[in-house]
């Protein structure tokens, strides 16, 4: 895992990540993460059941690490407060292994704020078809590989849909 040097833009407690504002109202219904730069990959967190959950949703690449800092980041964070888990999302993924490095840099770099909160964090990744390295479904054995070393994994081709 290749980890880039400048830390100083990562919020150290959730306290200090809350003073960013989230991109979805608190009890959203549905929660979307897309690339603004006319990428097709999406995220979409289903927030339906009866009681609706508590959600934040950060985008970390430009607006808590600006743009041109060099620091390698995922791209959106989502935090379900009522369900004590959060994703780290990485949308429009060229590159898997490049993709999958982005999530572990950014797990590590939050995991002091997922311990404050005893939070599960899961990763997603949703890449486009033309990506590179991805584990297909014809690749049983590199895909269940992948599966067992990083059970916390989900990767989805254009669009992923989740219930919370």
């Amino acid at each position: 895992m290749k980890v880039n040097d400048d830390k100083s833009y990562w919020p150290k407690s959730y306290e200090e990540l809350k003073k960013y504002k989230s991109r979805c109202e608190l009890q959203a219904k549905i929660i979307v993460s897309e690339d603004k730069n006319g990428g097709s990959s999406q995220h979409v967190a289903k927030n339906e059941k009866a009681n609706l959950h508590k959600v934040y949703q950060y985008l970390l690449d430009g607006d808590i690490i600006p743009h041109g800092k060099g620091s390698t980041r995922a791209d959106f964070l989502l935090i379900d407060e009522t369900a004590g888990t959060a994703r780290i999302i990485e949308l429009k993924a060229r590159n898997f292994d490049k993709a999958l490095n982005q999530v572990q840099i950014t797990d590590q770099q939050l995991k002091p704020i997922f311990r404050e909160r005893g939070l599960n964090v899961l990763w997603r990744i949703v890449y486009t078809s033309r990506t590179h390295n991805i584990p297909t479904n014809r690749d049983h054995k590199n895909r269940k590989s992948l599966k067992q070393k990083y059970p916390q994994l989900e990767y989805k081709d254009r669009k992923m849909v989740e219930q919370l």
